[in-house]
């Protein structure tokens, strides 16, 4: 039955009437009227349940399928449609291919192709001609299907393209709506081959979504905008590359405006020649995903790049996040690779558990990477920054690190400006190339490790804060700002290098560990801290302050320059097999501390200022100055066990209490001792004097040498040398003791003389040793004078020749004869008594009398003022030892007479 319903005239309608099973387009009685409709006819399709299948090729002039409120309207193309326009309305289905898969169905020379229904694809469709395909509703494509579409296809908010299977080949979409894309290979093509065409553009919450799928695409432009989005799962990749590019002049553009969002779960984005844009609150998501390009991604205006569940994104040209755009990663990674790092403004970057590296394999790229602005790094959780090129921080922005993160440094690293860098909560930063902190910046460290492995440089107005943090220089740290006081606090501080600090700069609770140098020049306040240097130097130039703490020189130098200032309170100055050198017009104070050194060298060469502090040498001390304390107590001494020596070019002066107990004084320039005593050990003098306000004593060892000493002294050890001649000059009583010793050397041109200005209190034993090699002739020699009187006595005397090259003493063949004259005691050795290896055998009697060195007991006294002599005379005459006993009996007797 037909049904005709205009007047025929250039265009004539066509209404399809139903027809039980089904209609055939080629069935005149299915129209209304009952002609087939021609290339000038419209045909409609509006009745309940019409169905029509077209079995031929399809020429028409226009084709509506469907109205917008009757049902189950459907037309189904088998071969070929041609027609200037093609509407499928709201109600419409148009079936291509259902029921023949290996035919192709065309649809050519239409002005459009609009589809407000649904149109479904079995196997291959081709819209070849017309300005535009319209959908409003469904186009869908069935498994194994094609889908080619050359002019350009536009999706309303309604309008849904659902691929599922075979291929698509699209030139240019503009889509309100939604585009579905599963299990296909699919091309989005540009809409003429022309550059600069915008070929794909998602507005208005328009999707384009991939499940297993491929898309490849040379577009132009592929633009997300306002609500707009784009999605990847299930192992999708979209290969997006830009033919004609040429760097930094035309390329593809990827953009995402006006919270416009991708999320990429599980696939892969390629792009080449290719940038990224997001602008205005757009997100991009990667989930287990990857985003390869090799040119640029730029995030702006509070846009938002995520990634998540080891995602990875690769850029070979510049990353840039700027205004207040965010990029985080959660167990992710970021490689920019032969390319630039920016951000600006307020844009924030936060690793948890993520890498982001800058890696340069091309020795010929150089890289800068800028965090700038008010811009924010954070690297969190275990994170890896690599920063393998030029970094700059400037700005008020911060780098954060924390959480067992590791930041790494290749190239040169400049913090400048306000900008701060913060490494906290088991962090590391490894710094492998230099590494500058300028302007008003600050590097500051808590509960890290900090590995400088180059140069450090803190400058300007900069400061450095380490607390509780592990550092290491095994080049050099230079801290030159002065405006602000850097820090270091409960913190291990090795330097395996150099560090110079020549600014303010506090250590409190903290370990410095020196193998190579630490220079301070401005001012250094240390508080509860430990300083070891194991080698190397330490160098204080400027102003050094320490409370509470501990300065130990292994094998390294304490070094306090001249006009230097170092003070101590609280201390210990341990010097075990290093140094401490105090240079000129230097200030060194020592406050309630202890001062030791174990088996190193000191060398003071100003005034060593000591408060209720005491020194321990057990090693060399050199003292070219004074040391002096003004404590009244006498709880603190200097005591010497190793070599003390006081060698400088005027005099000094040691205003506490001196105890030599085992150790050797020499006396090599004037020195007064406010007290001195020694137990053991060797008081030398070297031609200079020795002074004190109280007694000296000598309670064991030796005191000998040449020089002076101005004051009193009580001798219970040794005085004199049996190796060398001494003169030595008391201005002063000597004493001696029961258990003394003195001991007096005799060679052909000198001998030992002590010359004491007042009283002498002889005791104990009196030894001469005689060089072997000395003259047979007369001669006296003088020990002992004095300028006073004197009525005591050596209880032993011993008189030996010595073998200086056999290191051997000898007892002389014959006895000793002694005489007392009005000037004192002579005590005789006749000419041709010589030691007992030289005795002839007819002298049984006085060999076996001299197996021994002969012990003489005297008292010696005085007449007046005159000097007391206890002289050698070695005469021509010789005595029995008969005549030899009866002489020093009758001279005991007369010189215990007093006169």
């Amino acid at each position: 039955m037909v049904h005709y319903l205009s007047q025929p005239g250039p265009q004539v309608g066509y209404i399809y009437q139903h027809q039980i099973p089904y209609g055939i387009w080629e069935n005149p009685l299915s129209w209304s009227p009952q002609i087939v409709p021609g290339p000038t006819d419209s045909v409609y399709f509006e009745n309940l349940g019409d169905y029509c299948i077209a079995i031929d090729n399809v020429l028409v002039g226009t084709i509506d399928l469907g109205t917008t409120t009757t049902p189950n309207i459907s037309l189904e193309l088998r071969a070929s449609l041609v027609a200037q326009e093609v509407r499928i309305l709201a109600t419409g289905t148009l079936i291509l291919n259902s029921s023949d898969p290996s035919s192709v169905v065309s649809i050519s020379n239409t002005g459009a192709f609009y589809v407000f229904g649904i149109a479904e694809v079995y196997t291959i469709l081709n819209i070849t001609t017309g300005y535009a395909v319209g959908i409003g509703g469904l186009l869908e494509t069935k498994p194994g299907s094609t889908l080619n579409i050359n002019p350009p296809t536009l999706l309303s908010n309604t309008g849904y393209l659902s691929i599922n299977g075979g291929s698509t080949h699209i030139h240019g979409v503009q889509c309100n709506g939604s585009i579905f894309i599963q299990n296909s290979n699919s091309i989005m093509d540009r809409i003429s081959p022309l550059v600069g065409t915008l070929d794909i553009l998602m507005n208005l919450n328009g999707t384009l979504a991939l499940y297993n799928s491929v898309v490849n695409t040379t577009a132009n432009y592929m633009v997300f905008y306002y609500l707009s989005g784009m999605v990847l799962t299930g192992g999708s990749t979209l290969n997006y590359q830009f033919p004609e590019f040429v760097r930094n002049v035309t390329f593809g553009k990827l953009m995402f405006d006006d919270s416009s969002a991708a999320y990429i779960e599980n696939s892969v984005i390629n792009l080449k020649g290719v940038k990224i844009n997001l602008w205005w609150k757009s997100l991009f998501f990667l989930n287990s995903s990857t985003l390869h390009t090799d040119y640029s991604i730029l995030i702006y205006e509070n846009s938002e790049f995520d990634m998540v569940s080891g995602s990875q994104l690769i850029v070979t040209e510049y990353l840039v996040i700027a205004d207040t755009a965010k990029l985080i990663s959660y167990d992710s990674s970021i490689k920019v690779i032969d390319g630039s790092f920016g951000m600006y403004g307020d844009s924030k970057i936060q690793l948890i558990g993520s890498n982001l590296t800058i890696q340069v394999d091309n020795p010929d790229v150089g890289s800068v990477i800028g965090v700038l602005g008010s811009s924010r790094v954070y690297v969190y959780q275990k994170s890896y920054l690599n920063l393998d090129s030029i970094f700059l921080i400037t700005g008020q922005s911060m780098v954060i690190a924390s959480n067992e993160s590791i930041v790494t440094v290749k190239k040169e690293l400049l913090i400048a400006e306000g900008s701060r860098v913060l490494i906290e909560d088991g962090a590391t930063v490894s710094i492998d190339a230099s590494v500058g902190v300028t302007g008003l910046a600050s590097l500051h460290t808590d509960k890290a490790n900090v590995l400088i492995n180059n140069h450090l440089v803190v400058e300007e107005q900069a400061d450095f804060w380490f607390i509780d943090s592990n550092v290491t220089v095994s080049q050099s740290f230079l801290h030159s700002a002065q405006n602000y006081t850097s820090v270091i606090t409960r913190s291990k501080f090795s330097v395996d290098g150099s560090f110079a600090s020549l600014g303010f700069l506090e250590v409190v609770d903290s370990e410095i560990i020196v193998i190579d140098n630490f220079t301070t020049t401005s001012n250094l306040k240390c508080n509860t801290s430990k300083t070891f240097i194991e080698s190397g130097n330490l160098f204080i130039f400027g102003y050094f302050e320490s409370h509470n703490s501990n300065f130990t020189a292994t094998n390294g130098y304490l070094q306090v320059s001249p006009f230097a200032v170092f003070k101590c309170y609280s201390c210990q100055i341990d010097i075990k097999a290093g140094g401490f050198t105090q240079g000129p017009f230097s200030d060194v104070t020592i406050v309630n501390s202890t001062f030791i050194n174990r088996g190193g060298t000191v060398e003071s060469s100003s005034p060593l200022k000591l408060t209720q502090s005491g020194i321990t040498n057990k090693g060399n001390f050199i003292l070219k100055s004074d040391i002096s304390t003004d404590d009244n107590s006498g709880s603190f001494l200097v005591e010497n066990q190793g070599d003390f020596i006081i060698n400088g070019d005027n005099s000094s002066t040691i205003n506490l209490k001196f105890n030599n107990n085992g150790g050797n004084l020499n006396i090599n320039q004037n020195s007064n001792f406010e007290e001195l005593q020694q137990e053991k050990g060797t008081i030398l003098l070297n031609n200079f004097t020795l002074a004190s306000g109280q007694v000296i004593k000598v309670n064991g060892g030796y005191l000998k040498g040449n020089g002076q000493i101005n004051g009193q002294l009580i001798n219970n050890g040794n005085l004199g040398d049996s190796e060398n001649v001494n003169i030595i000059i008391i201005n002063g009583n000597l004493t001696q003791s029961e258990s003394s010793s003195t001991i007096a050397y005799v060679t052909d041109s000198e001998n030992s003389h002590f010359n004491i200005s007042e009283n002498v209190s002889l005791n104990g034993t009196l030894k001469i040793r005689i060089e072997d090699t000395i003259s047979d002739a007369n001669q006296t020699k003088q020990i002992i004078t004095t300028q006073s009187s004197n009525n005591t006595q050596f209880k032993k005397i011993q008189v030996v020749y010595y073998n200086k090259e056999t290191k051997t003493e000898y007892p002389p063949c014959k006895p000793i004869e002694t005489e007392q004259t009005e000037k004192g005691l002579a005590v005789l050795l006749k000419s041709g008594n010589q030691p007992n290896q030289n005795c002839d055998d007819g002298q049984s009697e006085s060999k076996k009398s001299i197996t021994i060195p002969l012990t003489v007991g005297l008292v010696v006294g005085v007449v007046g003022a005159s000097i007391l002599v206890a002289s050698i005379f070695i005469l021509k005459n010789r005595i029995g030892p008969r005549l030899f006993v009866r002489s020093i009996g009758e001279k005991l007797k007369r010189i215990t007479t007093k006169h």
